[in-house]
């Protein structure tokens, strides 16, 4: 049976590892307040998880399952095709299909996902009409909390796209959104890549869950005006998703960013330092293209809120491989490479690093039977 396009979506964020760790927000922990319980979260448990708990998302999914409630609603006699059934119904009121009730329960049975990721993919992965039902469902709580989230894009958040808004985009915008599709498309191939010659989680993790993200809101922006960025020629031809779904790994339709994707391949492949290494020098090269085009955006939102979600995420990531490499000895993290690539100056938020620390080293014992007492209404 063919899989359907959100199948495939939630499928690809597990396809190759775990779920990146992602910060927590009112937004995300509400979706995983639906999925896991099939309800609003109370006030004074969605502050704890959000403001007081210092986990990312994944931590959160997982201390879920020690929380008396979730233990009630799926005690050990339930069936994993059950499990995965209710999952989808909480979510998107449906039923799941049949290919994606088939993976899921295998891989869960097999124990090659935990209950929580299975949970974090679904979320992640939802599209279409999924998504809507999702978004309207998690806004629909938020506003029975009388918590209006912030207008301020996050990474964790896809800009909206208002026709009633929307605007022409000149040639060079044209361009610049064509070149960020690919270069996004890059720093998820490559970490990918070098993650099978050596596994590092912060290869992993990025990929899997924050350029796959990046990818989407470039390309939901490539929709929207349909333009194709495979032949920057001629923009008049008409956008296709398959086109671009179906391009091969490691190959793009801009020269410079095929150049630069075959170096770095090159340099990354050698050793696991090298693999880092090459994680500052794609997190710097984002930063500096995208310092250049959120100039040209002027005043189109859509670009200037889809840039500067992809620039944050770059700064974070860009820490992430600093700190890789300072474990792995090297006392000057990214800026070993020069002064191109030494970037103190970017933004770092301490409560990332402090989250990040405690899912490095599985800290948090203390925090998780705490948080215990908010699973229930």
């Amino acid at each position: 049976m063919k899989r359907t396009i959100s199948t495939i979506a939630m499928i690809g964020t597990l396809s190759s590892g775990i779920l990146y760790a992602e910060n927590a927000n009112n937004q995300n922990v509400t979706k995983l307040y639906i999925a896991s319980f099939d309800r609003t979260p109370d006030t004074e448990g969605l502050s704890y998880w959000v403001n007081k708990s210092n986990f990312q998302l994944e931590q959160i999914a997982t201390s879920f399952f020690d929380q008396d409630e979730m233990k009630a609603k799926y005690p050990t006699t339930t069936t994993t095709d059950n499990f995965v059934k209710s999952v989808y119904k909480n979510l998107f009121n449906r039923e799941a299909e049949e290919d994606g009730l088939t993976y899921w329960t295998n891989r869960l049975d097999k124990k090659d996902i935990s209950s929580s990721e299975f949970i974090l993919a679904v979320v992640n992965g939802a599209t279409g009409t999924d998504a809507t039902i999702l978004e309207t469902k998690t806004k629909d709580a938020l506003q029975e909390l009388n918590i209006t989230e912030s207008s301020e894009c996050t990474s964790s958040t896809a800009p909206v796209l208002d026709d009633a808004n929307k605007v022409d985009l000149t040639t060079g915008q044209k361009y610049s959104l064509a070149y960020m599709w690919h270069e996004e498309k890059l720093a998820k191939e490559i970490y990918l890549e070098l993650n099978k010659k050596n596994p590092l989680k912060q290869l992993e993790n990025i990929a899997n869950n924050s350029e796959i993200k990046h990818i989407e809101y470039t390309q939901n922006l490539v929709k929207w005006y349909d333009i194709n960025v495979t032949n920057i020629a001629n923009y008049e031809i008409n956008y296709s998703a398959d086109e671009l779904n179906n391009m091969p790994v490691g190959k793009f339709a801009i020269p410079e960013i095929q150049s630069l994707y075959d170096m770095l391949y090159d340099k990354g492949i050698a050793s696991e330092q090298a693999s880092l290494e090459v994680g500052c020098m794609v997190e710097v090269t984002d930063v500096n293209d995208l310092d250049k085009y959120i100039k040209e955006a002027g005043t189109n939102k859509a670009l200037l809120d889809t840039f500067n979600i992809l620039r944050n995420g770059s700064y974070n990531h860009y820490w992430a491989f600093d700190k890789g490499l300072k474990n792995n000895g090297v006392t000057d993290g990214c800026c070993s490479l020069g002064k191109d690539y030494c970037h103190p100056e970017y933004p770092q938020n301490e409560n990332d690093s402090n989250n990040e620390n405690n899912s490095e080293n599985g800290n948090g014992d203390a925090e998780k039977q705490q948080g215990k007492q908010y699973g229930k209404k």
